[in-house]
């Protein structure tokens, strides 16, 4: 019983110094000890030491392949591409309209950018296309 709460706690202590030593990997060796305690709280005297050892190192490597398949499809959403050309990412991208497009000049945002656009004069809240960029800063949208 006392094993499996150091491995608890172990385990807490591990995803807690994620937090000093963010990298998301010790997150995963974290969860892993927390899962190796859960099971010894289920099945006490299952495994002896070289079992527990590696039924901890089993559980690290499953929640590190599942994190890096989760968080892997996650950055795989950034087109290499545009990496350092944010401007570019945005080219085909619809987005409602921060301020109005009059004399054809108006505003969007982005996350939390908000981007100079240059189009047809359209009300607050239109939607935009993104068609081009201009000079690297400004874009040039279409109603859509």
């Amino acid at each position: 019983m006392l094993n499996s709460w150091i491995w608890l706690i172990g385990g807490l202590v591990i995803c807690m110094a994620e937090m000093l030593l963010p990298g998301a990997f010790l997150l995963w060796i974290g969860l892993g000890a927390v899962a190796t305690g859960v099971f010894l709280l289920a099945a006490p005297n299952a495994l002896g030491a070289e079992g527990l050892i590696l039924l901890f190192a089993a559980f690290a490597v499953i929640f590190s392949l599942g994190g890096r398949f989760f968080y892997g499809s996650i950055s795989q959403s950034i087109k290499p591409e545009f990496l350092g050309q944010r401007a570019q990412g945005l080219i085909g991208r619809s987005f409602l309209l921060e301020s109005a497009i009059v004399n054809g000049e108006g505003r969007i945002k982005v996350q939390d950018s908000v981007w100079n656009v240059r189009g047809p004069d359209l009300a607050l809240g239109q939607r935009v296309t993104v068609i081009a960029v201009e000079n690297g800063v400004g874009l040039r949208v279409e109603q859509g």
